[in-house]
C-alpha cells in the first residue's frame, strides 16, 4: 500500500488522534477552578502532544500574520483558558473503540518517550540559547506524532508492520506506505503553525548529525 505523500494523512489524522487516560478529565477539574493558571494548564496540555497540536493550530489560524505561536503557554494565552478546557472535552472521547486501536503500538511508551524527549529538548534550549526552551518543547513533545497518525488511521496494517519487528522502522514505513513518521511529523508540526525550522528538525532527528548536514546541504 503506498499513499504517496504526508499531506495525503493530515486531514484525516489530527482530529483522531488519542490522548493518554486522564488528561482531558484532569484539564476539565481545572477549567472549573477560577484561580486556575496558564502554568498549571500548560503543565497539563504538555502531556499530550495530541491536544498540544490542535491547540498551536488553534491558535496560529488565530493569529492573522503575527509571528507564529510554538510555546504552549503562549497558546494557552492566545485561545484562552476556556477555549482550552472545551477543546479538551471536545476531543475526550476520541477513538475510545478499543477495536480501532493498533495492538502492537505501545501507547504509553509513545507519550512518555515524547514527554522524555520535550524535558530534554527544553533542557538543551537553555543550555544553548539555540531557541526559546518552550518551543523546544514542543517540538520536542510533538517530534515523533507521526508515529501515532500511522497507528490511528491504519491501526490494523500498522499493527501488522509493528509486528514484524523491522530493524529500519522509517524503511519499512516508506517501502509500505510511501513516506515515513518522520517526514509525516514534519508535515504536522508544520500544519499546526511551527515554523519550518524547526518543524523541518523532526525529519532528521532520528538520524545522525552527518545525516542532517547532508540535508541542509542540499
Amino acid at each position: 500500500m503506498t499513499l504517496g505523500t504526508p499531506r495525503t494523512l493530515l486531514n484525516n489524522a489530527a482530529d483522531r488522534l488519542p490522548s493518554p487516560n486522564g488528561v482531558a478529565l484532569a484539564i476539565m477539574e481545572l477549567w472549573q477552578d477560577d484561580h486556575t493558571t496558564v502554568e498549571q494548564l500548560a503543565h497539563l496540555v504538555q502531556a499530550d502532544p495530541a491536544l498540544s497540536g490542535r491547540l498551536l493550530k488553534l491558535a496560529n489560524s488565530a493569529s492573522l500574520g503575527s509571528r507564529p505561536v510554538t510555546s504552549i503557554n503562549a497558546a494557552i494565552i492566545k485561545v484562552g483558558l476556556k477555549t482550552v478546557g472545551e477543546l479538551a472535552v471536545a476531543f475526550s472521547l476520541i477513538d475510545k473503540d478499543l477495536n480501532n486501536h493498533c495492538e502492537a503500538f505501545n501507547y504509553l511508551e509513545f507519550w512518555s518517550h515524547s514527554l522524555l524527549m520535550a524535558l530534554i529538548c527544553r533542557s538543551l534550549g537553555r543550555h544553548t540559547h539555540i531557541a526559546p526552551p518552550e518551543d523546544l518543547f514542543s517540538c520536542g513533545l510533538m517530534a515523533r506524532i507521526g508515529l501515532l497518525a500511522f497507528a490511528t488511521i491504519y491501526p490494523r496494517e500498522y499493527s501488522d508492520l509493528l509486528t514484524e519487528n523491522p530493524s529500519d522502522l522509517a524503511a519499512a514505513e516508506r517501502e509500505h506506505f510511501g513516506f515515513d513518521h518522520n517526514e509525516l511529523s514534519a508535515e504536522m508540526l508544520s500544519d499546526f503553525g511551527v515554523p519550518d525550522v524547526l518543524a523541518e528538525a523532526c525529519k532528521f532527528h532520528e538520524g545522525s548529525a552527518e545525516t542532517f548536514a547532508q540535508s541542509l546541504s542540499h
